[in-house]
């Protein structure tokens, strides 16, 4: 083992990231953890680390390290190299990027509570996931932006940018991400940045011009968009930036078919817009989409009928008709307010489910209609002869007044 470790010293970066991804077998653990305290060694080289950070990019060095801290998340001599390595790369923006899509941040929460008691994995995890959170959700908001760019324009056109930004693909064939996959890539980090505020924000900016796109309705179900634009509603509940890009969203897509609105509604969605919408008094705009977001879910049967099973729902449409009906009241008696601009408007849809349902809370289950008893026809015998004679009677019985 001794002489492997020796000539592991004289590996270059590409070379050991490839003989760590040989190392399949368990018995391959002492020749994998000398390659790994080599590569880390070379790393820490302050001097050279852009150039072998890139090295290590191009070598798809983040994925077979990854794969490794899964294979060996109980051994702590590896995982203090493996950590150590990324510790030396938390600088490189790409690095970092792929740590993050690959499943980095997880894999370090899981090693925190596996290794509590290492002394050293306690202080050297906890650091380098703050590096790769703050590293990371620059980079994330940059990508975002990107993405949400190119989600403004046509297939020609983002094709017209690759090509000159590659300019040597010319003469070849390019094929341009599809809509639904730059807005899974947003949705990952959005994912991975649940509480960064600047990151939803970005990222919902970014789905709100998918959502629009003419083959969102297509592509959506390829997507989790749904689930964590909800999950951003919910963590930003009280949050005017978040609320209303939230509620423009899914406001959109749910108007693309009944099964995105009653997805909508089991995240609970309703509720939490019924819960928030006192506190954004004086915010007409967050107030006036989120009324919008209402009159989505109300125009599809089964979504309609969870609201009306919601009695924060109800409640919070009652009151709103009793302020339009005063407000109507004022503007009809006296001359002030007569001319005063509208704030929020009650969409047709809530005033006609009200009409329908009088304000009366009905659960779900009260809409499923009993099957009714079906009375069939008799049979006719077998036996009887046909009501209007056959075609063989006909022809024997010849026209009447023929010879």
């Amino acid at each position: 083992m001794k002489g492997k470790a020796v000539n592991a010293d004289f590996l270059t970066v590409k070379d050991t990231i490839r003989r760590i991804d040989e190392c399949i077998l368990p018995d391959d653990r002492e020749p994998i953890l000398d390659f790994l305290e080599g590569l880390e060694g070379r790393l820490a080289d302050e001097e050279t680390a852009e150039e072998r950070a890139n090295e290590f990019h191009d070598a798809n060095g983040v994925k077979i390290l990854l794969k490794m801290f899964k294979r060996m998340n109980r051994d702590e001599v590896a995982i203090r190299l493996i950590v150590g390595c990324f510790e030396s790369l938390r600088n490189s923006v790409v690095v970092i990027m792929d740590f993050i899509q690959f499943g980095g941040l997880e894999l370090l929460e899981k090693a925190s509570v596996a290794h509590e008691m290492d002394d050293f994995l306690k202080i050297m995890i906890p650091n380098l996931l703050k590096s790769v959170l703050a590293i990371g959700a620059q980079a994330a908001i940059k990508e975002i932006r990107h993405e949400g760019t190119q989600l403004r324009l046509c297939s020609k056109c983002q094709e017209v940018i690759e090509r000159a930004n590659n300019p040597m693909a010319m003469g070849t064939m390019m094929k341009v991400p599809a809509s639904s996959t730059r807005a899974n890539r947003v949705l990952m980090f959005m994912e991975n940045y649940p509480t960064r505020k600047d990151v939803q924000c970005m990222g919902l900016d970014a789905l709100i011009v998918f959502s629009r796109n003419n083959d969102a309705s297509v592509q959506l179900h390829e997507t989790e968009m749904i689930p964590l634009v909800c999950r951003s509603l919910k963590t930003f509940a009280d949050d005017s930036d978040v609320v209303w890009r939230a509620s423009l969203a899914l406001s959109l897509v749910g108007d693309f078919q009944a099964e995105n609105a009653l997805e909508i509604v089991n995240m609970d969605s309703h509720n939490i817009l019924c819960e928030h919408f006192d506190e954004f008094d004086g915010k007409f705009r967050v107030q006036q989409q989120m009324l919008w977001l209402f009159a989505t879910l109300l125009r599809h049967t089964r979504s309609m009928r969870r609201i009306n099973a919601s009695e924060k729902c109800m409640t919070l449409f009652k009151k709103l008709m009793v302020l339009r009906d005063n407000l109507m009241k004022s503007k009809a008696n006296s001359v002030e307010d007569k001319y005063l601009p509208y704030e929020v408007v009650v969409p047709i849809e809530v005033r006609e489910f009200l009409r329908v349902t009088e304000g009366v809370v009905v659960a779900e289950n009260a809409y499923q209609e009993k099957k009714k008893d079906r009375k069939f026809k008799k049979r006719k015998n077998e036996k009887s002869e046909p009501k209007f004679g056959t075609v063989e009677g006909h022809f024997k019985a010849g026209e009447p007044g023929l010879v």
